[in-house]
């Protein structure tokens, strides 16, 4: 099962539902559930809901094969936390840095830690690539909390030079 999340942001992704979708409609060798939270596009070929309580949410994560989400923190912690295979497809919005998500997605995928799709038209390509991929694993005494605070650091500190 794919797991597809937007994570707790009110604002949806719209995109993100609609490829998945799309390749849900073309692709019965894969099984999608979705959190739409506040998407306005309504999947026609996945079971889904606007919002999972937090236990039901863990239980889909926990049974997910993959997981398909935003590149937000909480839900890329949650998922390398559980050695869950996730690809992360950052939102992309000029100029609005809460949008902005790509910074971390690549640097984790850079690391070897998750698939990180900019192009969401690459989105089934990235699945077809990950089914059949190892990447790293979490581990407790990993540097992956070291290296997140490390590169947040990092950006603040470029903020606040400019």
């Amino acid at each position: 099962m794919i797991f597809v999340t937007s994570g707790s942001s009110p604002l949806g992704y719209n995109e993100l539902f609609q490829q998945c979708d799309q390749i849900a409609a073309l692709r019965s060798d894969l099984i999608f559930v979705g959190q739409i939270g506040g998407s306005a596009y309504v999947p026609k070929n996945y079971a889904w809901r606007k919002w999972y309580a937090h236990d039901e949410m863990i239980a889909h994560l926990a049974s997910a094969d993959l997981v398909i989400s935003h590149a937000g923190f909480g839900i890329i912690s949650e998922c390398l936390r559980r050695n869950k295979k996730l690809i992360v497809v950052p939102r992309q919005h000029a100029g609005n840095s809460y949008h902005s998500q790509s910074s971390l997605a690549e640097y984790l995928h850079e690391q070897g830690y998750l698939i990180c799709v900019k192009d969401i038209a690459q989105l089934q390509k990235g699945i077809d690539t990950i089914r059949h991929s190892d990447l790293k694993l979490y581990i407790s005494n990993s540097r992956i909390p070291t290296l997140i605070d490390e590169f947040i650091s990092t950006q603040i500190k470029k903020k606040l030079a400019n």
